[in-house]
């Protein structure tokens, strides 16, 4: 499993400059 920080750089490098909703959608 994939630490949080991790999901959440993650998530920003998909999305660039995701919405905090979208980041928290994706945890």
């Amino acid at each position: 499993m994939p630490s949080p920080v991790g999901h959440v750089l993650f998530a920003f490098a998909i999305s660039g400059v995701p919405k905090p909703r979208e980041v928290f959608t994706r945890w």
